[in-house]
């Protein structure tokens, strides 16, 4: 059975569910990463505020969110992947400010 296949046949509220611990997990790697690890870099962090924007955004727009042509998400659910997914945003934008800021104050010194 490929990927591909299963997310197909896969129900939409268990798609969401995945979505949602996925991005739980993602929010978790990056306050891990920063507390931590200190091993990723501020495009990183950019990059999983850009994912965490833009589903924040989709699903406060629609009030749902849409995870292909046939299955959506509405509901607690997406409620719940529009809050996770906005405060992935939150923590990973200012994560990423805070690492510029001090590669640039490191470069003036």
């Amino acid at each position: 059975m490929t990927f591909k296949k299963l997310w197909t046949e896969t129900p939409s509220s268990i798609a969401g569910i995945i979505v949602f611990v996925v991005l739980l997990f993602l929010t978790g790697f990056v306050c891990w990463s920063w507390f931590f690890s200190h091993s990723a870099g501020s495009l990183k962090y950019a990059a999983a505020a850009a994912i965490g924007g833009s589903i924040a955004y989709k699903v406060i727009k629609n009030k749902k969110l849409a995870l292909d042509e046939e299955r959506v998400v509405e509901g607690k659910l997406a409620l719940g992947i529009g809050l996770v997914s906005g405060i992935l945003f939150t923590i990973s934008a200012l994560f990423a400010v805070l690492k510029i800021i001090g590669i640039i104050s490191k470069r003036l010194s």
